[in-house]
């Protein structure tokens, strides 16, 4: 005689729902995990995404600012340091360009003497890690995200 068979009636019926009720558990966990997974898999292919897209706009961004500097250094004003004279074409050019919340030139020691917005008293960017590079490099440095 089989072991099952010489169990009783109710043995056996709270072994079959424990049955009924682990195996269809174990799907479900085993599906939530596969698709937990999948959806982890999803979310970092979407952020390579993003970050690739973000990183793409700010070398467009940084490249026209290097592009706006190179001319701004050709302009007669700048090159004479009409202080008065480039405020207002900084200022025409943010108004142009709102993505820019100043635009600012200094000089070699790191003092701003015009701006688009200009400082109400004297403002030096000698310390500045871009203004330190750009120095340092003698080449276009850009700044890092300030709030």
């Amino acid at each position: 005689m089989n072991k099952l068979s010489s169990m009783s009636i109710r043995k056996q019926m709270i072994i079959l729902v424990v049955l009924m009720t682990v195996v269809p558990l174990g799907i479900i966990a085993y599906s939530a995990f596969k698709q937990r997974s999948r959806d982890v898999a999803e979310a970092r292919l979407l952020v390579e995404r993003l970050t690739e897209r973000i990183n793409n706009d700010q070398q467009i961004l940084i490249s026209s600012i290097e592009q706006l500097s190179n001319t701004l250094c050709h302009i007669r004003a700048v090159q004479q340091r009409d202080a008065e004279t480039v405020n207002i074409l900084l200022a025409e050019l943010l108004k142009i360009n709102p993505v820019y919340a100043n635009i600012l030139i200094t000089d070699k020691t790191g003092l701003v003497w015009a701006g688009a917005i200009p400082p109400k008293a004297p403002v030096t960017y000698s310390d500045r890690k871009h203004f330190i590079n750009a120095v340092a490099t003698g080449k276009f440095s850009s700044g890092e995200y300030i709030i």
